[in-house]
């Protein structure tokens, strides 16, 4: 993990990106305390994702359940606010299991062009990004979500 931010992170995150098959490691940005930077790679590899997401969705369908069976009654609504519609739930009633792969398409910006240009976005929009730190990260333990 570096110390602090490059400065030519823009510049250097597509050339991460690229060598990342070649040298088995993604660039990250997190900050030092991330609770989500994962450590420990054994215990990544001991996660069965799709159990652990059939359990999830089973917690939360149970929780949700009841809203879903009964619509929810406006008796105090404020003149000219309409109610939410009734939110029946998910078409399904167990987990569905995770979605097909998508298709590649080579029509448009490659995975290292559009992920710095999300980078470049996150430094300019974001108030803390710059307090980042970068870190190279094992293929297998990389995030599957942005920072």
């Amino acid at each position: 993990m570096s110390e602090e931010l490059p400065d030519d992170i823009v510049e250097l995150w597509p050339r991460l990106m690229e060598s990342a098959e070649a040298t088995g490691v993604h660039p990250y940005l997190c900050w030092p305390d991330d609770p989500f930077f994962l450590q420990d790679l054994a215990a990544v590899d001991a996660v069965h994702l799709e159990s652990v997401l059939a359990a999830d969705f089973a917690g939360y369908r149970h929780k949700r359940l009841p809203w879903w069976r009964e619509p929810l009654r406006y008796d105090d609504l404020p003149e000219g606010i309409a109610p939410w519609p009734h939110d029946p739930g998910p078409p399904f009633e167990s987990w569905p299991g995770l979605a097909e792969a998508a298709e590649s398409r080579t029509d448009g910006a490659r995975p290292e062009e559009a992920s710095a240009r999300v980078v470049e976005d996150l430094l300019k929009t974001h108030p803390y990004a710059h307090t980042c730190h970068l870190a190279l990260v094992p293929h297998a333990a990389a995030p599957m979500y942005p920072p």
